[in-house]
């Protein structure tokens, strides 16, 4: 019969840190059952018989570490001396050779030979002189040497020669016949920084190299293509080398996109003509006009997905593709209009002619956003102005180049001017040269400054009558002939765009895109329907590759890297830019607003945008994937769940005076505060809309004349900054939480419609907001104002458009920029601000006090510094996001930017000072103070000095620098036991990211209470280098991580108790046992591992802070590693962690006790948000995300929380494996690229093997798409589900630890199962059939477990395996093992048969009984070795074993029929009675039950059988009147008082009857709360197992007879339960259980512990498995292991 080995259990292998990262093991090929365990487990460390150092002699040396000596050659004899040496480290000396292969020990895992002076790597072996055997010569003994015989180094994985003087390396060794390869085993291969010529061409034949690194080669020209054949390629550095395929490889984002790529330019290669061609300007401005006088065409050809009209000649469906207005509204463009323009050179017609497929932008300022989703490097930029506007004209080429610095900053730029026929002919020469030399001067410094500035190639002048086209047909042609490819960035190596090669299966998709789109209208499709479509054509792995190129080259289909986008490709660009107008144009906009809203709120109701979609007939889920893609590249912004804010539909302007709020220094109250009217109240509802009538104040709002300023000049911002502010301040209402804050006895109501206005009493607080600029109002008075300042000494002048819509006389600051009069001052010099920066932007908050209801300001208090503080950090959020340069430091970046604190009474204040200085001229300077400089101040002195006003108070200036916002969180430095020194060094663990961690008791003014507490504190830097720099920085960081800090208040979050300003520290709680970091190295130290019970509550605790993050603050924690969890309490590694017993999660060092003063012995809290951010204003660059996660490359969006729960994983790792990750033998590229790859570390077999829900928590946090990862909080109902836990360690249930699930094929179904038990180990054997076919042939699947026998310690795991498996004829139906090795099976045919397990072979027994029937009951006695078999028939039969045999024995076979003629027979129990007979239990159709004692000496081969019997019958007390029906029988073999337990029926009705085997009495008898299928006992628990999947554990000796059994703990499968069966086995002293070693290394008492085996359909029950959606089973046969 077939048969054959499944996965099974294994030894040792694997070193600690040193090895763990693998994929998920695949299952054997013909294994029929896979355990999910054990899927998590690597298999390559379960043997090591092909180490080589396991069969040589010498010394135990693993590793030799000789880095940084003056060694000319390799140590002599290691092969002979040191067979076991694994890690040689010879990098940073003068060898020149390595000499042969042999030279290495053939065990080398790792060999650096790195910065050395190699010429050649390994040279043949007649090269090499063996100079005898090392070990012979210390012996004296004449040994024959076989040490360095081995051609090869079968186990080396990395080789490092990079910075050496190779000329050649070769991967073969040619002196043996044939050929072979010397590193078989070579995972990493680096070559850096040598001379060589080419790079190996077998390199392919190193199967299993990850890692690949041949950079600063300068002499290869020629990279071999069969590179593509390394699969496991991960990391591969190319650059410096000359081939000039280099450039293409330099697009794609991982090795695996190389390799496909490689493999198609070997299979096939042509050039490519093809480019983009943007036309950019503002509208009105000529450039469609442009377009097509270029064309020659008066008329515009649209483009079909990269195929022109006359191409695919099919006018009628181009006529349904395209809209009849040719995509203009009044002669303007509408979002982007697609095409293609065939160019030639004018100069030369023979030239070949370059395909460019032309964009052309809308001018409308709405669209601008949408133009940076497309801006690319490859594509060559048309900006276009009207020559008749002159230096106002030129001035509008700004926004368009500041947005390809920003997006593209790379880009090649040709100015184009048009209009020029309206210039007079005699003055065009003049006025040429005067543009060309103002636009070169212009530029040409701003590239000087940032090499990342756009290259202005050409400038032109076009007017009609072709004036001008051929010219820059010209231009054009060879612009674009000579543009280098921008992933080149090396000086001396450059490749053209146009010289490229492709494969030709990229142009073959092209025109397959075209033909899906000309004859199915296809505007989107999903990823498996395309790449079915283009099967043909491309491989589905070289898809994206291949769709990537044809975006970012042609354009022809746009294809966006981000989650939900990514699974979707719109394979007609026009279309879809038709669909996002109808969001972005204004004309649309008025048909989704929500309903009550103004028009120019720019706010969007969904429910009303997916009716307009589908009024325009666009298809729900294409409706989904727009706004998806709006809200990915921030042109709609999410500001509620059913509301958007669209910025294009925003009011252009606001009729406000910017220079309104004037006030005094420092503050003077007025007399009496003015109360708001109701007519200026509606005066100022310009896009805000009030409830009812005015409101009426019953709190004063009194300013106090003091107003706080901030400047900020930078360089210029890309479209988008402030729709972003705008769209963060009016999600997150901190704002409107801080004013209400401050009267807390007023009612507060939130608008939940429009996000932007709420009411505190009777007062408004709303926003108003503008395109470049919000004001907060609390009544009538203005608390807050964010605005852009048109600084005209920087920009020109307004349009006449904007000077009509702008309306007000210049402020103050806007004539100091204007006359270029600002001052500032830096390191005590003053400095006059630089001409080029153009973007000045202010923050201005008038100190308001609001309370006080009657009464004055005294009892009143003002949220002034806190709305200060609140608006700099969404300003530095939105900053950090928008500018690249400024991406870490945001509005405290020093040279990127100026954060200025202007002089107030500089900015127009009234000096009340009674030593005031007489009043100035109106010209003179404008003085502010660089953050900077006001940062190091506030360290030293607590004023500053104006040239004109003299001294100044910082806390009147900048009260945030001074914390004033933390208000009574300042802490007095004398309230700590000790001083705070800066220089104090600190112990392991407390360094932090910005200084130091101090260790410090405070006491708590007013009280007794003392308390430790951690002093986070900055260094102070001493006077070398740029210290004001320095301060600054560390002062961002605190201050960004105060910002987070104070508004959170979760029991699982780093408490923050107090600030101190001098030095600038914060105080937090005092983790006692550091991070879990260290724990963790603790445990790993003393090889002990952490108890279920606390790693559980451990994990509990982190999502419930996760949760409370996530949803409650909408923050990331974005660093979520051990180190940031900290420890304030967690049992010993040394701890008892169970007291008697193994109860699941009940590690008494761990929960809480009873007793409220009992707390629970893990308290864990997340701590270190210094980069915790908003995933609103975050975007999720590669460099912002801490860990490495599949997003930190694959996706461009914005961070999600999904990235926490990922980082969770890697937690959960480290502490179950002990190990930290990223793995020792992965380099940090290595192991990213696993990640991205979809692979995971795996755990080794000698690890502990904790209950499966670790392993599914695991598996659901390292999920590869972030969509299908769970919320923190469907995480923590999960481990609440399956352990019975809270966060706070109480015990809310006792679920069973499910230990290991094995998975059987779902097409099977199962019949009948047994199991056998001895002292070590178990065997269950499974009879399955075709689920589809009951008449199919069985097979039986044995599964074992086998603990290695005796009582000596042996480490031993769940390690269930697969066994064999043996096919029947006929359908089974009753099983029992007979024995260790032997299976009974029962057929319903009648047939039985004898299953031998290690002949693997099926004997049938009894073929001349078959007659009676199918069998029902199959028992085996195993003291009197004797096998008995009931048929439905009445039928028994007897058989026992000859002694001495093996095998049963069917010469004598005792055939009884024993019940009544008539009566059925429907279950039998088999067992011994005493030491002379045993008994059969037999239930029998008639509702009785029949005992019958056989004497044991009558089964001898010459005796006669001997029987008595007594009849009982069976009445049951819960349903009188209703037939009994015996289900099923069972025996609790006790020594003392063993049982028979009677599963009765009658009707709907089930109940148990216990029965004492010595006298058939019965004992109890209780009523089952539920339909009961099948059950088992053992000991005094009863499992009970129902066909809704549940499995009820009920206690039957404390439930008193009569009474209904309620279940202790219930467990289950998703759906029926097909069998049960209770096992008991012993726990060691050790804590090592005799069948499954789960929690490792805890000493407790001897005892004894239960089991349960359950099969059924799915691993989980419904409500367990919610939380575990992706490593959960459904609908596969599984068997479970339970401890209860």
């Amino acid at each position: 019969p077939p048969g054959g080995v499944g996965v099974g259990g294994g030894g040792g292998g694997g070193d600690g840190e040193d090895s763990g990262a693998k994929g998920y093991a695949p299952q054997q090929q013909g294994s029929l059952v896979r355990s999910l365990r054990r899927m998590h487990v690597s298999s390559e460390f379960d043997s090591s018989a092909d180490d080589p150092s396991q069969f040589q002699l010498g010394c135990v040396l693993e590793t030799l570490d000789l880095t940084d000596n003056q060694l000319s050659d390799i140590p002599s004899g290691l092969s002979c001396l040191a067979p076991a040496l694994k890690t040689l480290k010879l990098a940073a000396n003068m060898i020149r050779f390595l000499g042969f292969v042999g030279n290495f020990p053939p065990a080398i895992v790792t060999l650096d030979v790195s910065k050395n002076a190699l010429a050649w790597a390994f040279s043949p072996p007649h090269q090499y002189l063996h100079h005898g055997c090392y070990q012979a010569k210390l012996r004296n003994t004449p040994l024959h040497c076989s040490h360095g015989n081995h051609t090869k180094l079968g186990q080396l994985r990395i080789l490092s020669l990079f910075d050496n003087q190779l000329e050649r390396v070769s991967v073969l060794n040619e002196s043996v016949s044939p050929p072979e390869v010397m590193f078989p085993r070579l995972s990493s291969l680096k070559l850096s920084k040598n001379r060589l010529r080419q790079v190996p061409d077998d390199i392919h034949r190193l199967v299993g190299l990850s890692e690949l690194a041949i950079d600063g080669n300068t002499s290869i020209e020629h990279l071999p293509l069969r590179i593509h054949l390394l699969e496991q390629l991960f990391s591969f550095k190319f650059e410096g080398i000359r081939d000039p395929i280099v450039h293409e490889l330099s697009n794609l984002r991982t090795a695996s996109e190389m390799r496909y790529y490689l493999r198609a330019r070997e299979t096939n290669a042509c050039q490519n003509f093809s480019m983009r061609l943007f036309v950019l300007g503002h509208y009105h401005k000529g450039k469609t006009t442009l377009l097509n006088r270029l064309r020659g065409i008066k008329g515009d050809k649209r483009l079909v997905s990269g195929v022109l009209e006359s191409e695919v000649g099919a006018s009628q469906a181009l006529k349904s593709i395209w809209p009849s207005n040719n995509g203009e509204v009044g002669g303007s463009t509408v979002g982007i209009e697609c095409g293609m323009w065939a160019c030639r050179k004018p100069s030369q017609k023979m030239a070949p002619k370059i395909t460019f497929y032309t964009w052309d932008f809308a001018g409308q300022e709405e669209y601008y956003l949408t133009h940076q989703c497309f801006l690319t490097n490859r594509a060559l930029n048309l900006v276009v102005w009207n020559a008749t506007e002159e230096e106002r004209g030129l001035e509008g080429l700004n926004i368009w180049l500041q947005n390809l610095h920003a997006k593209a900053s790379r880009a090649t730029v040709i100015i184009v001017g048009t209009h020029w026929d309206k210039v007079p002919r005699d003055q065009r020469a003049e006025k040429e040269k005067k543009w060309k030399e103002m636009i070169t001067s212009t530029y040409a410094s701003k590239r000087q400054k940032s090499r990342d500035y756009p290259k202005i190639e050409g400038i032109f002048f076009v007017g009609s009558g072709n004036i001008g086209i051929e010219d820059l047909m010209e231009g054009i042609y060879n612009i674009a002939t000579d543009m280098d490819s921008p992933e080149v960035k090396s000086s001396s190596f450059k490749v053209k765009i146009l010289e490229e090669k492709i494969p030709k299966s990229y142009e073959d998709l092209r025109q397959m895109i075209a033909e899906i789109v000309l004859l199915h209208d296809v505007v989107v499709v999903d990823r498996d329907t395309f790449s079915k479509s283009v099967s043909h054509i491309i491989r589905s792995e070289e898809l994206d590759t291949a769709v990537d190129y044809l975006y970012s080259t042609m354009g022809v289909i746009l294809h966006f890297n981000q989650p939900i986008l990514k699974d979707y490709y719109i394979l007609n660009p026009q279309r879809w830019f038709d669909y996002c107008a109808i969001v972005i144009s204004p004309e649309n906009v008025s048909k989704v607003v929500p309903r009550g809203a103004d028009l120019q709120s720019g706010l969007l109701s969904i429910d009303r945008l997916e009716k307009e979609y589908a009024a325009q007939g666009i298809a729900p889920g294409t409706a989904r994937l727009i706004c998806h893609f709006l809200q990915a590249f921030h042109i709609i912004h999410p500001i509620g769940k059913d509301t958007f804010l669209a910025p294009s539909a925003i009011a252009l302007n606001l009729n406000y005076l910017l220079d309104s709020e004037t006030g005094t220094y420092p503050r003077c109250l007025p007399a009496q505060p003015q109360l708001p009217t109701e007519p200026e109240l509606q005066a100022r509802s310009v896009n805000t809309l009030f409830w009812g009538r005015a409101p009426i104040q019953i709190f004063k709002i009194q300013p106090t004349g003091l107003v706080y300023r901030r400047l900020f000049l930078m360089p210029p911002l890309a479209s988008g900054f402030w729709n972003e502010l705008i769209s963060l301040c009016l999600q997150r209402n901190e704002f409107f939480s801080m004013i209400q804050g401050e009267i807390p006895d007023q009612p507060y109501c939130e608008d939940a419609t429009f996000f932007h206005r709420a009411m505190i009493g009777n007062v408004s607080v709303f926003w108003q907001y503008w395109k470049t600029g919000m004001v907060l109002y609390l009544g009538q008075q203005v608390m807050l104002r964010m605005n852009s300042i048109q600084g005209y000494g920087f920009e020109a002048p307004p349009s006449p458009q904007q000077q009509s819509q702008q309306q007000q006389p210049l402020t103050r600051l806007q004539q100091k920029l204007r006359a270029k009069s600002l001052q500032y001052v830096v390191e005590r010099d003053w400095m006059e601000v630089p001409s080029e920066r153009t973007e000045v932007m202010e923050v201005v908050v008038p100190e308001v006090m609001v309370g006080g209801e009657g009464g004055g300001a005294s009892e009143a208090s003002s949220p002034s510094v806190k709305l200060l503080a609140k608006a700099l950090e969404m300003f530095d959020e939105v900053l950090q996001n928008h500018c690249h340069s400024m991406a870490e430091q945001g509005i405290y970046s020093v040279g990127e930017m100026l954060h200025l604190l202007p002089c107030p009474l500089c900015m127009g204040d009234r000096d009340v000072r009674s030593d005031a200085p007489p009043p100035l001229q109106k010209n003179h300077p404008l003085c502010a103070f660089s953050l900077e400089y006001c940062v190091r101040r506030s360290l030293e002195q607590d004023c500053m000095e104006c040239p004109w006003h003299k001294r100044l108070e910082l806390n009147l200036m900048a009260p945030d620098l001074l914390f004033a916002d933390f208000g009574g969180m300042k802490l007095d430095k004398k309230s700590f036991s000790e001083p705070i020194h800066k220089t104090e060094a600190v112990s392991a663990g407390c360094q932090g990211s910005f200084g130091k961690v101090l260790r410090r008791v405070i006491h708590h003014p007013g009280t007794n209470i003392s308390q430790i507490v951690a002093v986070k504190i900055f260094e102070r830097f001493d006077e070398v280098g740029d210290v004001t720099t320095e301060l600054t920085k560390n002062y961002a960081s605190m201050r960004y991580e105060l910002n987070k800090l104070h508004q959170l208040d979760h029991p699982y979050v780093v408490k923050l108790i107090g600030v101190i300003t001098n030095p600038h520290s914060f105080v937090l709680e005092w983790a006692t046992l550091f991070s879990l970091e260290l724990l963790r190295k603790q445990y790993g130290e003393k090889e002990v591992n952490m108890c279920p019970t606390s790693v559980a509550l451990a994990m509990l605790q982190v999502t419930d802070a996760l949760e409370y993050l996530h949803e409650k603050q909408r923050l990331v924690h974005n660093d979520l590693r051990c180190s940031n969890i900290l420890v304030f309490r967690f049992p010993d590694p040394g701890h008892a962690c169970y007291d008697g017993q193994l109860q699941g999660y009940r590690c008494k060092d761990s929960i809480s006790g009873t007793s409220k003063g009992h707390p629970a012995g893990v308290l864990v809290k997340l701590g270190d948000l210094g980069i915790c951010v908003n995933p609103t204003a975050q975007r999720a660059k590669k460099d912002a995300l801490r860990r490495v996660t599949p997003e930190s490359v694959e996706y461009e969006g914005n961070l999600t929380d999904k990235v926490d729960i990922f980082m969770l994983g890697t937690c959960l790792y480290e502490i179950l494996s002990l190990r930290a990750l990223p793995p020792s033998n992965l380099s940090d590229i290595e192991y990213k690229n696993f990640i991205l790859s979809g692979q995971r570390p795996q755990f080794h077999c000698k690890d502990p093997a904790y209950p499966l829900m670790m392993y599914q928590l695991l598996q659901e946090c390292w999920q590869h798409e972030l969509y299908n990862r769970p919320t923190a909080a469907s995480l923590k109902r999960g481990i609440e589900a399956h352990t019975g836990l809270a966060p706070d360690g109480h015990c809310s249930a006792t679920p069973c630890p499910l230990l290991d699930t094995l998975v059987l094929p779902s097409n099977q179904k199962v019949v009948t199962s047994c199991v056998h038990q001895d002292k070590d180990s178990f065997r269950m054997g499974v009879a399955l059939v075709d689920g589809k076919d009951a008449t199919s042939i069985s097979q039986v699947v044995v599964i074992s477990h086998n603990g290695g026998g005796g009582g000596g310690g042996v480490d031993l795991k769940l390690q269930l395996h697969h066994e064999i498996v043996l096919q029947l004829e006929g359908h089974a139906k009753v099983m029992c093992f007979a024995g260790a090795d032997d299976i009974i099976v029962g057929c319903n045919t009648g047939h039985v048969y004898c299953l031998s397990l290690s002949r693997q072979s099926s004997t049938p027994l009894f073929t001349d009984h078959t007659h009676h029937g199918p069998v029902v009951s199959v028992s085996y006695v195993e003291e009197e070795r004797v096998l008995v078999v009931g048929y439905e028939e009445h039928t028994i039969l007897f058989s026992k074993r000859a002694p001495g045999l093996g095998t049963l024995d069917g010469s004598r076979v005792y055939c009884e029929s024993l019940l009544q003629k008539g009566c059925a027979l429907l279950t039998l129990l088999c067992l011994r009675h005493d030491q002379e007979s045993m008994e059969v239990w037999c239930g029998c159709g008639n509702g009785s039950l029949e005992v019958w004692t056989v004497r044991a000496e009558s089964l001898g081969f010459h005796s006669r059988l001997q029987r008595d019997c007594s009849v009982l019958t069976l009445r049951s007390p819960f349903n009188a009147g209703v037939p009994v029906v015996v289900r099923e029988m069972r025996a609790r073999r006790h020594p003392e008082c063993p049982w028979v337990v009677v599963l009765l029926q009658q009707g709907a009705v089930f109940s148990v009857v216990c029965f004492d085997v010595k006298s058939n009495a019965v004992l109890k008898h209780w009523e089952c709360p539920c339909q009961v299928d099948m059950f088992d006992v053992v000991s005094s628990k009863g499992v009970f197992a129902g066909c809704d999947g549940r499995i009820h554990i009920m206690d039957l000796e404390e439930t008193q007879s009569s009474a209904s059994l309620v279940p202790t703990t219930t467990i289950g499968h998703y759906s029926a339960v097909c069998a049960v069966h209770h096992l008991r086995g012993s726990t060691r002293e050790n804590g090592v259980t005799t069948f499954f070693h789960t929690f490792l290394g805890r000493p407790v008492a001897s005892t004894c512990q239960d089991f349960v085996l359950s099969v059924g359909v799915g691993n989980l029950r419904p409500d367990m498995n919610n939380a575990f959606q992706n490593s959960v089973l459904k609908e596969d046969v599984c068997i479970n292991a339970w401890m209860i």
